[in-house]
């Protein structure tokens, strides 16, 4: 069982989704046949060694073994297009289980200690954490940003309240940093990755501070002081910091690639060029995420088209291999961004597959479905689903882009009843995209 556990969560982090999804499959089967009946109640094995006492060996927990079975599958299950994503359902269905299990006794061997107790409670509880954050995550990933906003708001206060946040306030102002970006608040999102970014800096001993940090040119980069036992201080992750510099570095490419005067563009990406490769670099060698992350990064940053072509065929290969459908739509975009001038029918063809991979990232539950999963929330559950009405848009600012673009083809090919349908559609992602902005100048009001 946890030799299965530990196999499903290395291919999921290399990036190889078939991997992955094989050995999950094997582990729902053990879990489903009573595999746990192997863990012991308590958590103890007997070892018979052919004498008269068997050796008793302390494993992990049978509660803990069936949290983590949907904690892992929630991580496993990438994908966040259709109308009930895997990663969501696992992830609520364990915050669930939590919830339920912590108010239970917990079945313990006589010579346990109160110590032994609180040690499992605790775990249970940092499962309940990452469940959360992965409910963020495929809520901002689907732009349903009120859920996003809530489950965000509840792990910071369940994070606080088990004395967890400087284990996670890195990953949760990553988190803030995203469903900013998403929200096109471009100042805050570019303070919250600078936070994080040095919220999971990589630690020295206080004594080796120097009054250099003064003028490092990023937070990130400075050497952590005396009050590293600060609550708030964070705790050393090397992929939260890269995944907020890389963040980081893609909002400031996308803000020169809204200014139109080409020499400036051109100045800003220069100054972008040595950081953001060395940021790529760091992204190779931290699973096929982050790998997928600095091949687009490479890409942007390039200077020939060719470069651009070849990393982007990269980035997309990775994100097939990993079942990443929500990072394939953006670099399937970018792809056919290069052949709008070049080959047309290729293009539209891509940007057809973009836009059917962005819309299912707004597909909602049919309303039979949808009353069936939630006729009434308990009210001794503190679980925070999908509750709020989702517009079923999706990824509105790439849908249009991508509708623009498509709009430009069909005129091109005298499309004119095509045409006339995509102007309806753009008008509609039009809307939506003017809703979040006035929800963006809500909010920061």
């Amino acid at each position: 069982m946890q030799a299965l556990m530990i196999g499903v969560i290395y291919y999921t982090y290399v990036g190889d989704n078939a991997d992955a999804q094989s050995r999950m499959k094997k582990m729902h089967e053990m879990l489903d046949n009573g595999a746990l009946d192997a863990f012991g109640k308590f958590g103890v094995v007997e070892v018979d060694l052919g004498g008269a006492t068997p050796v008793l060996v302390q494993v992990t927990h049978p509660k803990i073994v069936f949290g983590l079975g949907f904690l892992i599958s929630s991580v496993a299950k990438r994908d966040p297009v259709g109308r009930k994503p895997k990663r969501r359902v696992f992830a609520s269905e364990g915050v669930a289980l939590v919830d339920r299990e912590v108010k239970k006794e917990v079945p313990l061997p006589l010579w346990a200690s109160v110590a032994d107790v609180r040690e499992i409670q605790l775990r249970m509880q940092k499962m309940k954490a990452d469940m959360l954050c992965e409910l963020i995550g495929v809520a901002i990933t689907r732009s349903e940003f009120d859920d996003a906003e809530r489950t965000l708001a509840q792990v910071i206060a369940h994070a606080r309240t088990y004395g967890l946040f400087s284990a996670y306030s890195a990953r949760i102002t990553l988190h803030q940093a995203h469903l900013a970006h998403a929200l096109a608040q471009t100042d805050r999102a570019l303070r919250c990755y600078q936070v994080a970014a040095f919220l999971s800096r990589k630690r020295t001993p206080s004594s080796a501070f120097n009054s250099a940090n003064a003028n490092a040119p990023h937070p990130s980069l400075a050497t952590p002081t005396a009050n590293d036992g600060d609550e708030d201080d964070g705790c050393e992750d090397y992929w939260v910091n890269v995944s907020a510099r890389a963040g980081d570095m893609w909002l400031r490419i996308g803000v020169l690639s809204a200014i139109e005067d080409d020499e400036e563009r051109q100045e800003g990406l220069e100054v972008l060029r040595i950081p953001g490769l060395e940021i790529a670099k760091e992204c190779e060698g931290l699973g096929g995420t982050l790998k997928t992350v600095g091949a687009i990064l490479t890409a942007c940053l390039a200077k020939e088209f060719l470069v651009t072509k070849t990393h982007l065929r990269t980035a997309l290969q990775l994100t097939s291999t990993a079942g990443d459908n929500h990072m394939r739509a953006l670099i399937l975009s970018l792809i056919a961004e290069q052949y709008l001038h070049t080959s047309t029918e290729h293009a539209e063809t891509i940007l057809n597959t973009a836009e059917q991979i962005a819309a299912g990232l707004g597909a909602q539950p049919k309303a039979k479905e949808k009353a069936k999963e939630s006729p009434a929330p308990a009210p001794s559950s503190t679980v925070t689903t999908t509750t709020s009405p989702a517009n079923g848009v999706g990824n509105a600012h790439l849908r249009l882009w991508i509708g623009e673009r498509s709009l430009e083809l069909k005129r091109r090919a005298g499309d004119e009843k095509g045409a006339v349908k995509q102007v309806l559609m753009n008008e509609k992602l039009a809307q939506a995209v003017k809703t979040l902005e006035k929800r963006m100048q809500g909010s920061v009001a």
